[in-house]
């Protein structure tokens, strides 16, 4: 859908998608009991919630690139990540210790954030974009269909092409166990819900926040390629003290496991906010991030299916194992990629845009 917003004032888009979202999030709050009916309605809220945060998140993303100058971008995103992961992390431990103690609603989550929304929506709607005009005007380029205009740029880039299907691959082996673990703590280990929530949230969240500035510094260093490798290769250790965990049946090495998920998470969230930009010039940045967005949501869509599907069928040490392999596989991919006869010289961060232009 970002194609419909690629010629819009992106404040004013971003604001109003956002105010709307917040909407959706409250009314979770009213669904009608827990009826077969009520769990479609929870359905459909959620898929359009995802939608609207799709849309949201691929226009902020512009913003950061319009408003931060390239050598400062991936700090000043560290100082978002680590305040938005520490609140994150304590908001869980909060409203799943309310929820184990007082027998709160899981429905009043979804209100909190819809309120925090509508304070975000018109704070954005305040903001200044630098040279707007200008990136409208050279953003009047056909793309193609709009409803396509996001994905169609992985038809043209075959550098971006090729990346994001690694990338795809690397998803698929983080999502699968990302989903399985709730079941896991649930018949496993029997985890309350303070339990499952910092195991499953609160603790790689802790952790994202911890790692930011690291990964900042790292990601300002090198190419978005040795990014993802080293990303990948810290989820590989995860996944490995997930198994043992698992084998040895010790909540505590699932806990430590969880530890090593929020560091790759916390280099995993600043590479998939910036390495479009490696890609993109910036009149094209939010159709990258569009594509970047839909491929997200595609292996979303697959990953739980296929995740819980594999743990039914193998158990959680083969699952284990394969993601663990998978993960290293995806390091040793991305290490690889840019070094490939093939991708020489389609790559890298010296393609001019308005920004070095100007």
């Amino acid at each position: 859908l970002i194609g419909y917003f690629h010629n819009t004032r992106r404040v004013r888009a971003l604001s109003r998608i956002l105010f709307l979202l917040s909407l959706l999030l409250m009314s979770v709050t009213v669904i009608p009991g827990t009826s077969a009916l009520a769990g479609g309605i929870f359905i459909g809220q959620i898929l359009a919630i995802h939608i609207g945060f799709a849309l949201v998140t691929t226009l902020r993303t512009q913003l950061w690139r319009a408003n931060y100058p390239a050598q400062h971008r991936a700090k000043l995103v560290m100082v978002l990540l680590v305040s938005s992961s520490l609140i994150n992390s304590l908001s869980v431990l909060a409203f799943s210790r309310m929820m184990d103690a007082w027998s709160v609603g899981y429905q009043w989550t979804f209100f909190a954030a819809g309120v925090c929304g509508v304070l975000a929506s018109r704070l954005y709607s305040r903001l200044r974009v630098r040279r707007e005009a200008l990136l409208r005007e050279a953003a009047q380029e056909r793309h193609g269909p709009r409803l396509w205009a996001g994905l169609g740029v992985l038809k043209h880039d075959r550098s971006f092409r090729a990346f994001m299907s690694l990338q795809m691959f690397n998803g698929l082996m983080t999502l699968m166990v990302e989903i399985v673990l709730v079941e896991l703590l649930a018949d496993v280990f029997g985890a309350n819900w303070t339990q499952g929530a910092a195991a499953v949230a609160a603790i790689p969240l802790f952790m994202v926040g911890l790692s930011s500035p690291v990964w900042s510094v790292f990601f300002d260093r090198y190419d978005i390629y040795t990014m993802r490798a080293a990303v990948a290769s810290v989820w590989t250790l995860s996944r490995f003290s997930l198994l043992a965990g698992v084998m040895l049946q010790s909540l505590e090495v699932v806990l430590l496991s969880r530890l090593f998920s929020g560091m790759a998470m916390g280099g995993g969230k600043l590479a998939w906010s910036l390495g479009h930009m490696e890609f993109a010039t910036e009149r094209d940045d939010s159709l990258y991030m569009g594509a970047h967005v839909s491929l997200t949501g595609l292996r979303g869509i697959a990953a739980p299916f296929l995740g819980i599907a594999l743990y039914r069928l193998i158990g959680p040490y083969w699952l284990f194992g394969l993601t663990g392999v998978g993960q290293a596989l995806s390091a040793l991919g991305f290490w690889w990629l840019p070094r490939s006869k093939w991708l020489q010289g389609a790559n890298g961060r010296a393609r001019p845009d308005i920004e070095n232009a100007a």
